[in-house]
This record gives C-alpha cells, structure tokens and sequence, in this order.
C-alpha cells in the first residue's frame, strides 16, 4: 500500500505551482493549447452558484475559442456542453465570455481552441469557493417589501370580496351574514398568508446556515522562536473550526518545499524572507530563523492540498529573539533566502518609480542588489501604466557588475519568483513566469477525465503523508543542479533526455516560459488599485538575489 501512495507522490510532487492568493482571486496563464500559444485571466465568482468571468488571449484569424468547468469530482462526465466565447471587437485575438460554476471544490475550466493550425486544448485549474454572503442592494429591497405588502393585502381583500361582493346581486346591499363571512375570509386569509411567510422565512434561514457552511473560512497559525535550538521558528496549523483539517494529512510538496512561508515586516516592509518551513507533526511545521532583526512582521504560508486546493494562511508574529547573524544557509537550504530594502513611503510618493535608466537597450527601474548584480523592471509600453482588471507582464532583464546580461540559474525548478503584497497588507500573490495557477491540479483533472468512475477516494492519510516526507527528504538529499533539472522536466511532465545539453535545455525552458536569455516575464492581473511593493527572485551560482520594486496601479 505504501509503495503504491509513494508512487503516486512522485507523480504529484512536482508538478504543482499553486500560487495561493490573499485579496486577488484572479488566475493567469500562459500556456500552449496544442499549436496555439495563449495567454488566459479567469476571475471566479465569489459566492458558488456565480459565474466566472474569461478572457483569451492569442494570435491568428479564424480561430473558435471554447471554455466549460470540469470539476475534479466528477470529471468529463459529469462536464456541460462547452459555450463559445465572443470575440472582442476592435481588440484581434481576444475573446471573452462567462461561465456558471454550480459546485464548491477543485475545479477546472477547459478552453479548446481550432483553427487553421488545427485543434488544441488546455486546463486552467479554478478553486471554486464561496468567499462571501450576497446581499441585496437597498432598492431591491424596499422594492420587494412594498411589493410583498401589496400582494398580502390583495390577496385578503380578494379572498373577503369573493364570499360577499362577487355573491350579492347587483345594487343589493350586503347582508349581515356576508359582512361576517367578508371577515372571517379576510382574517383566515392573512392568518394563512402570515403562515407561509414565516414558513418560507423559516425555509430561507435553514438555508441561508446550510450555505454559510460552505463559506471559505481561512485557517490561521500560531508562531514561536526557540533560543535553545538554534533560533528554530515553530508554526502550528489552527484547525478549530476548519472542515479542512482532514485534509491535512493529504498536503503535498510545491517546487519541492511541504510550505512556503513569506516574511514581511510592519509597517515599512523593508525586511522580506522566503523561507521552507519542514514538517513535524500533522498540524506542526519548522524552519531554522533567517538573518533578520527583531519586529512585527506579516507572514503568508502557503500550503497545496493532493486535490489541487490551496491555501494561504496569514498571520502576524513578533520576533523578539536577536536572529542577526544567522544564516538559514548554514540550514543547508540554499532556497531560503532574506532580504532587507528600503522602507515603504508614507507620505503618498510610491518608492522612486518614474526614476528610469537604460542599460543594453532596455529602459526601467534598476535594483542594485549590493554585489554589482542589478535587476531592471522594464517600463511598460510607452504612455501606459499599471492598472487593476486587465493583464499586464512584468518584465525583468539581469545584469551583472559589468552591465553585460546573465541568465539565471534554475530556482526551486524554475527560471524566478514574484511577490507582489499591496501596502495594507490585504493583497498577497506568489507567481510565477506561467502565470498562476497549479500544473498539479492540472494534470489530476487531465488525468481524472482520461478515467470513468464514481467520486475519486484518497489513499490511506498516515501512508500518503509518510510517502510524500520520504519524497521531500529524497529530493533535498540530491545535488542541486540535478535537483533543479528533476523538477523543471517533473513541472513540464517530461523526462530529461540523456546527455541533455545547455541548447534541449534551453529550449525545454523556453516551453515552459521560463525566460528568454537574461528575461523573466511573469502575467499578472491586479484585481484592486493601489500602492504594491513587489519582490522578485533569481538565482546565480548557488545564491538567491532578490529585486525590490514599488508601483502605483491605477
């Protein structure tokens, strides 16, 4: 039984890049849907039954773009007939459309492509979660009393008028007997009227606490510093009042690493840390303190769940314990990394954005990293700027000391990181160069509509958390360059070929929009405007280098 979860592990381990969000549920992708290249922004609904929004991107005439949910439940059986999304006019290769998502849970929704070059298709995961309570607008609301009041008084002097006026002749006055009868009509009638709205309200309240069952509710974590153990940062996993918590057995690696916990210190954001805490227990993670000085600081953790589902779980510690001058290196972690920067601006100015310089041909804002390396965020296309709806890339091209352009090395399997947190710390995103969403859940959905069945069972949970500890402790045991290789093939679900050199693995990354030479773009939507501090991350010759960015988005 072990071997057959540990196998199914290795086939999961890597394949995920969920990039959980706090505050921005839009999903991106750039992808390959057979021979089209496409870039996609989803936003789902917040309250399930809703509908998602849709828009695609690419190139070509001719071209019929269709989109429908597949969730992961009930695969492509239990999928609708696909809609045809429209073409957007005065805008050539871009359509747009909406589609119902009827159920909560681990979805897709599958855009098929055909044309001139043929057919083609492509999964973009989608977590279906109602987020809030729909209310309706003060209009509605008064409108439909008043209408209500109406109806309830119409329907008692209807009742009265049909066993005394409709029974008498005309121009003979109404008896006694009917008067009485008029009434008891008009009073039976409200009574039973009053009945079926208090049954109805009754009704509507059973399910309004049904609905709110289902309302995503985040979990959150407590946070120590043990002294005595080296500076060791200890999270514990929240589960009261979570549905959630049997799933926690089932959480799965992301690029290697069970979690991803992202650092940020209050108020001014200087201090930044990527750090991969281990597990310790079924609600319990740790990781060795990074180089950073006492604070507040914000933390994001972000964890995968087997289903595709992901999750981030934000919380606030207060590290009072002195962890300068130890390095999460000496953990033997090469991939956690810290960074202290500037402090954001309070004083309505963003950072130094608009303050552009040129190096090899490429205008933007330079970030020295303090070693003669410099990361340049490329200017957006002239007289444009960041705004919030649309999809936009964040380009950035590597320098070194001597101005001359490297390519970075792999990273956790892949060509760079962003983070973008918006200033309230209300907005947090994790993406990367494919966009934003889960090749885990996508290659599960890929394979649940491959197979015909009922409902899909996970394994034995002690056996799957040990095989997938097991899978972890494998991959951190093997030398880094091969590491980095296994999970860049593990992400695009290929093999590395033997003897695989610098130009197959060049084009192998170019597939899976890595980067082109010394650039790594990332697709981005901001779903609200405001002032966002944005971080990326590289890696050359076995060191991370973080860039630190400051924008204003319209």
């Amino acid at each position: 039984m072990k071997r057959k979860v540990f196998v199914l592990v290795m086939l999961l381990i890597q394949l995920n890049k969920t990039y959980a969000h706090i505050g921005n549920s839009n999903i991106t992708l750039e992808g390959m849907a057979g021979p089209y290249h496409v870039l996609v922004n989803i936003k789902p609904p917040d309250v399930i039954p809703g509908t998602a929004s849709l828009t695609v991107y690419t190139s070509g005439a001719g071209i019929k773009i269709t989109a429908r949910p597949v969730y992961f439940y009930s695969g492509e059986g239990g999928a609708p007939l696909p809609d045809i999304l429209d073409a957007v006019a005065g805008n050539p290769g871009q359509y747009s459309g909406a589609l119902w998502l009827m159920n909560n849970g681990s979805a897709s929704i599958e855009i098929g492509l055909s044309g001139p070059k043929g057919k083609g298709k492509i999964l973009v995961p989608v977590v279906a979660v109602s987020i809030t309570k729909k209310s309706l607008p003060p209009f509605t609301r008064y409108m439909l009393i008043a209408l209500g009041v109406f109806l309830f008084v119409l329907m008692a002097t209807i009742s009265g008028a049909s066993v005394s006026d409709a029974v008498t002749k005309s121009g003979e006055p109404i008896s006694a007997k009917s008067k009485y009868a008029k009434g008891a009509a008009i009073i039976i009638t409200a009574l039973l009227c009053s009945g079926l709205v208090l049954g109805g309200k009754r009704w509507w309240n059973s399910i309004e606490k049904k609905t709110s069952r289902y309302i995503f509710k985040p979990m959150h974590a407590s946070y120590t510093v043990e002294n005595n153990k080296g500076n060791v940062l200890n999270l514990t996993i929240d589960t009261a009042g979570s549905q959630r918590s049997k799933w926690l057995p089932y959480i799965i690696p992301d690029h290697g690493k069970i979690m991803h916990l992202f650092l940020v210190s209050l108020p001014g954001m200087e201090v930044f840390a990527h750090i991969h805490p281990a597990r310790t227990g079924s609600l319990g993670f740790s990781v060795d303190m990074p180089d950073i000085p006492n604070g507040k600081y914000l933390a994001f953790a972000d964890i995968v769940y087997n289903s595709g589902f992901t999750e981030t779980l934000k919380d606030t510690l207060t590290i009072n314990n002195d962890t300068t001058g130890f390095k999460t290196d000496s953990a033997g972690d090469s991939d956690n990394s810290s960074d202290i920067s500037h402090p954001i601006s309070f004083a309505g100015n963003v950072g130094n954005e608009g303050k552009n310089v040129t190096i090899g041909g490429k205008t933007g804002q330079v970030y020295n990293t303090g070693d003669g390396l410099k990361i340049l965020l490329e200017a957006p296309e002239k007289g444009r700027h960041y705004f919030s709806g649309g999809l936009q890339q964040f380009k950035f091209s590597l320098w070194d000391e001597n101005n001359q352009p490297f390519v970075p090395d792999l990273y956790m399997g892949m060509a760079g990181h962003l983070m973008i947190i918006r200033y309230d710390g209300n907005v947090f995103s994790h993406v990367h160069p494919v966009g934003t969403y889960s090749m885990a859940a996508q290659m599960r959905l890929e394979n649940r509509m491959a197979t015909t069945g009922g409902k899909p069972e996970n394994p034995d949970a002690a056996a799957f958390r040990d095989s997938v500890d097991i899978a972890v402790k494998k991959l951190e045991a093997m030398p880094e360059k091969e590491r980095e290789d296994y999970l860049m093939m593990e992400m695009a679900g290929m093999e590395m070929p033997a003897g695989c050199g610098p130009e197959e693995k060049k084009t192998m990354m170019g597939m899976l929009n890595m980067h082109t030479g010394n650039t790594v773009s990332f697709p981005y939507t901001f779903e609200s405007p405001g002032n966002y501090r944005i971080w990326v991350q590289v890696k050359k010759n076995g060191r991370v280098y973080t860039g630190v960015f400051d924008r204003a988005v319209k």
